[in-house]
């Protein structure tokens, strides 16, 4: 339940096992009726207690695409036709290192792009990415957590400032994809929509659509379907 948080503390006892100590629930709804950042003191059950700062972010702001802050040495943010021309390449390393990582070591990690992983590693390896992204490695070395990277693919897909499928053929695609005709029809159809996007953002969309593929291949280990990872 998004509308609540479950809050529990645990004591290590040397054993595989810790202890549970004491947990509360913190209704989330009524703390935060509008943004900002709370500071709580709570009261755990059986016994403890735990200081949290908590923030909240509107859907607005969140989705909200921002431009990056270096226009000619950034990644995020930054138009997708103007940087592949600047890295020489058909696809973003950024997109590329993300998807590649993903693909091998990510298929079969339950809830994969639902978990967001560590904020402050993934915004350490965002400022990598920003400072030069034909040099960042992300292997299990030196990005454990593959939770991080799938994360940092969304973040970079979410601020492209314009969305990957584009303003102009969104629509030619929701029509395409309706269920007035056959499957076979409908696809002829979207492929028809797909074909007429830029080469920069066809290639992207290629790459992300077969990474998809593969998860929902294994979707019996990861536990993902269409629906939630749409």
């Amino acid at each position: 339940d998004t509308r609540s948080l479950v809050v529990s503390c645990f004591a290590s006892t040397g054993s595989r096992r810790d202890a549970l100590s004491g947990r509360t629930t913190v209704q989330l709804e009524a703390l935060f009726r509008v943004a900002g950042t709370r500071r709580l003191q709570l009261t755990l059950a059986p016994r403890g207690s735990v200081r949290l700062d908590l923030a909240f972010t509107e859907r607005a702001r969140l989705l909200k695409r921002f431009p990056s802050d270096d226009q000619y040495f950034g990644v995020f943010g930054i138009d997708l036709g103007e940087l592949v021309a600047r890295e020489r390449c058909s696809v973003p390393h950024v997109v590329a290192k993300c998807i590649g990582e993903l693909d091998a070591r990510g298929l079969d990690v339950p809830g994969l792009y639902r978990v967001a992983g560590s904020f402050k590693m993934k915004e350490a390896l965002r400022d990598s990415f920003e400072a030069d992204s034909s040099s960042v490695r992300t292997g299990a070395d030196d990005v454990p957590d593959v939770a991080i990277i799938a994360a940092l693919l969304k973040d970079y897909l979410r601020e492209l400032p314009e969305p990957l499928l584009t303003n102009e053929f969104c629509a030619e695609l929701v029509r395409a994809a309706r269920r007035t005709a056959s499957d076979a029809v409908r696809q002829q159809r979207l492929f028809g929509v797909l074909q007429q996007l830029p080469a920069a953002n066809l290639d992207l969309a290629r790459l992300l659509f077969r990474h998809f593929h593969r998860l929902l291949a294994s979707a019996a280990l990861n536990k993902l379907s269409v629906r939630n990872l749409s």
